[in-house]
């Protein structure tokens, strides 16, 4: 019963075009959401999609998500 739908633009992270066909508009509705925010690499902020997420990544990406659909 979520609204999945976001038109988030992914292209302000630089990795942008690593993330997979299949998981862009999951990435767009997390980004828009709030749900993920990235991760600070020198002075940009990149999503990573090709490394293994850390368990205190994915306990904040778990987080959010509660706190904004409780």
């Amino acid at each position: 019963g979520y609204d999945l739908t976001a038109d988030e633009d992914l292209t302000r992270f630089p990795d942008f075009d690593a993330v997979n066909m299949w998981s862009k508009d999951g990435m767009k509705w997390a980004v828009s959401n709030g749900i993920i925010t990235g991760v600070k690499n020198g002075n940009a902020v990149t999503l990573e999609p090709a490394s293994n997420a850390l368990r205190s990544q994915i306990a904040v990406i778990l987080q959010r998500f509660c706190e904004s659909y409780k």
